[in-house]
């Protein structure tokens, strides 16, 4: 005799809870990793001033990162759902808000090529960077959420089937009862 094996069986039973205090602290962490990867990737081309783009782009990006907590604090739920697309628009916004700032602020006349190769270009590596860290971390406990929700609706499926044959097994009864009532008159 087989016995059957039920998906619930295999699926992680201790799901996180997901709150505002762990995105945020995997946002700065993200962050800060991306920001020195970056530093680290520019310092055969900058040498030495690579590090003055980590602590400089620790305080630039300060007002980006606030704009990024605010949007996780009042569209946590969207993120949960949809990392990956909050993730990869990340970058585009994030060039898109320093572009206008690099046009303003930049000495030389203003070029796509020079607005590339400059701050507005770091930036998006960076955020892409970040994105790609905060995703990587997120997704682990995405997939122990999303195994929550399936074991949910499995147990749920469960107790409905339940509740199905029981049902049936009730107007079995009662048509064994009717017919049973008829057979003795």
């Amino acid at each position: 005799m087989t016995s059957t094996i039920r998906p619930k069986e295999f699926i992680d039973p201790d799901p996180p809870t997901f709150s505002f205090g762990w995105h945020a602290l995997s946002l700065v962490l993200s962050y800060t990793f991306a920001l020195f990867a970056v530093s680290l990737l520019s310092y055969a081309v900058m040498g030495p001033m690579a590090f003055f783009v980590f602590s400089a782009g620790l305080t630039a990006g300060l007002p980006t990162l606030g704009l990024s907590l605010t949007a996780l604090f009042f569209f946590k739920d969207k993120v949960e759902l949809n990392p990956e697309r909050w993730c990869a628009a990340a970058p585009f916004a994030v060039a898109l808000l320093c572009l206008p700032l690099d046009l303003i602020f930049a000495n030389a006349p203003a070029s796509v090529e020079s607005v590339w190769y400059g701050r507005t270009f770091i930036a998006f590596i960076a955020t892409a960077l970040s994105a790609n860290f905060y995703y990587r971390m997120f997704s682990d406990s995405l997939r122990r959420a999303n195994h929550a929700r399936l074991k949910e609706f499995l147990e749920n499926e469960e107790e409905k089937e339940k509740e199905r044959e029981e049902e049936d097994r009730k107007r079995y009864i009662q048509k064994l009862r009717s017919k049973a009532a008829t057979d003795s008159q």
